[in-house]
């Protein structure tokens, strides 16, 4: 029997999302995934500060992340402003921990202005960070480094399974986790080689965030604009509030965005 095509199938699965728990839901949106793609109709379509905004997903767990990607204006479960993703003053954008390339569209959408860097060490992440470049007609320069405060192989931990977003340079505390040696980079070479005047900064680097701003504000000169996304449980040796104390040492007072009970805090911060 030949199949007609069929329509999207993402309001039904956005239902089936908020309504089953996990080892119910990801088993039932991955067969429906798979028809979907089956018809290339493994998208989901957003509107955005007036700008069009479709990201494909590929898998459950992408799904899970995206479908709530923009709401009411707001990035979805954190509800962090869209408004503060928009930077006419930027001459680059550089996406550090770039994943699937839902904040790399958003960021080239809102920002046409501005080069387009993405960092994402995870070779399938790599392959859907293209895609949803692509289907929204952006260009980027697309690097596999990892980021942190220096230029050197280092050890780094992937989850086994090929769909995660859980890669760290932390020594993971428990599971089975796959070590391979990787090149690093730090964020103030990147600025020197590309000759970047006026970044605006997404960083979500896991345990990296508190080594990443480091190097920052050590070895850049401002302006500087970032949004991070920090990890306390993937922070070695050091806290948030160590984070934050570091920051103010040098005059820059980071403010929280988006919702303050979500457990992964998100900051938006300025050196000038």
């Amino acid at each position: 029997m030949v199949l007609g095509k069929i329509s999207n199938l993402a309001p039904q699965m956005q239902y089936i999302a908020n309504s089953l728990p996990t080892y119910l839901l990801n088993p039932i949106l991955n067969q429906l995934i798979k028809i979907e793609i089956k018809f290339d109709n493994n998208h989901l379509l957003f509107d955005c500060s007036g700008k069009k905004i479709k990201i494909r997903y590929y898998d459950a767990y992408s799904f899970r992340t995206f479908h709530k990607v923009v709401e009411n204006n707001n990035l979805g479960s954190r509800k962090v402003p869209v408004d503060i993703f928009h930077q006419p003053e930027c001459d680059a954008i550089l996406d550090i921990g770039a994943y699937h390339g839902e904040y790399s569209v958003l960021l080239g959408l809102l920002n046409p202005q501005a080069e387009l860097y993405c960092f994402e060490p995870n070779q399938y992440n790599r392959k859907i960070l293209y895609n949803n470049l692509s289907e929204n007609n952006l260009d980027a320069i697309i690097r596999p480094d990892v980021v942190t405060n220096k230029t050197d192989n280092i050890r780094f931990y992937l989850e086994p399974q090929q769909v995660s977003e859980s890669n760290s340079t932390s020594s993971p505390d428990s599971g089975i986790w796959k070590e391979e040696k990787r090149y690093s980079v730090s964020i103030s070479q990147v600025i020197e080689q590309y000759d970047i005047d006026h970044p605006f900064l997404k960083i979500d680097a896991e345990g990296e965030g508190h080594n990443i701003l480091s190097d920052l504000v050590k070895n850049t000169s401002p302006p500087i604009t970032v949004y991070i996304e920090l990890h306390p449980n993937k922070l070695d040796d050091v806290t948030v509030e160590d984070t934050l104390s570091m920051l103010r040492s040098y005059d820059i007072e980071p403010k929280i965005v988006g919702d303050p009970t979500y457990p992964r805090p998100s900051y938006y911060l300025q050196y000038r």
